[in-house]
């Protein structure tokens, strides 16, 4: 795994963190639905 592959791994580890405490607090919408670090380059 490259370098740039772990980089990518541990954002999307924690979005995915942030994302299931948005969850627990039923606070997502469809805003803050990001996946993935993929969803923020345009």
């Amino acid at each position: 795994m490259t370098q740039l592959q772990k980089e990518k791994q541990s954002v999307n580890n924690q979005i995915e963190n942030e994302n299931q405490k948005l969850d627990s607090l039923g606070e997502r919408t469809d805003n803050t639905d990001i996946r993935n670090i993929d969803d923020l380059i345009l």
